[in-house]
């Protein structure tokens, strides 16, 4: 543990040789600060002891705490933290960096293996109760990070500045990446509805204008940058959904 004001070390939580190994761990505090989660160890604060360690049923993820305090999300097990005993299993979360919203009550999912898959394309969402999927949102680009602003209007994203996949020269996290801001809830079909009549009047010489207007925003491949997928569990028809803006990155800036 380092103390974020001074950078000095404050704690050190040996495994103890006992650790699960995890490709990708990642140290997480409880929502309580009493607990530390890492390589499938839960730490005690306080005594600096080893209070359990989970079983090991994937290499990638350590897991995180739910805000919920009752349970560990660890890739597709939901383990109870009082009695320790594996509570279900999520298969929708299998390879999937965990994020919750502000109040704790949805989950975002996004995608994360050592090799391409088409679902690195999407984020997921799952309702954080009782883990039942809500939508998949594919972005069409492979989606790195996520993140949801406090207020819950907001989704950024850091995602791969190309579309189509290159397996000699795949994307990588801020190398030719971008960051894009998402409104939730705002829809360019609902933007459409809200519009007058008199739009629907214009004549064709407009018509031709706003087509020509949508081919400049329009990617080299012929696909709109601004377009996203959404795949809700109930209706499987896609509806588009208004990116506000992008930022793009690199490391050498």
């Amino acid at each position: 543990i380092i103390d974020t004001a001074t950078c000095t070390q404050l704690d050190e939580f040996p495994n103890q040789g006992l650790g699960n190994g995890y490709n990708n761990n990642r140290a997480t505090f409880d929502y309580s600060d009493e607990l530390i989660l890492s390589e499938g160890l839960i730490f005690d604060v306080r005594s600096k002891s080893i209070i359990h360690k989970l079983d090991k049923f994937n290499s990638t993820f350590n897991g995180v705490f739910h805000p919920n305090g009752r349970e560990i999300v660890c890739n597709t097990e939901i383990w109870d933290i009082r009695t320790f005993k594996l509570l279900r299993t999520v298969v929708g979360l299998d390879q999937c960096r965990v994020i919750f919203n502000q109040p704790g009550t949805v989950i975002y999912g996004v995608y994360s293996a050592p090799e391409y898959d088409e679902k690195m394309n999407c984020f997921y969402t799952f309702d954080a109760y009782d883990y039942s999927p809500i939508a998949t949102v594919n972005v069409k680009r492979q989606v790195f990070h996520l993140a949801v602003d406090s207020s819950e209007r907001y989704i950024s994203t850091i995602e791969s500045q190309f579309q189509d996949y290159d397996q000699f020269f795949p994307a990588v996290p801020g190398v030719n990446s971008v960051c894009r801001l998402y409104e939730i809830g705002r829809t360019k079909e609902s933007d459409e509805d809200g519009e007058s009549d008199s739009e629907e009047e214009t004549d064709e010489e407009d018509d031709d204008d706003d087509d020509d207007e949508e081919d400049d925003d329009r990617g080299e491949n012929g696909q709109d940058d601004n377009d996203i997928t959404i795949y809700s569990d109930d209706d499987s028809s896609g509806s588009s959904v208004e990116t506000l803006f992008s930022l793009n990155t690199s490391m050498g800036d």
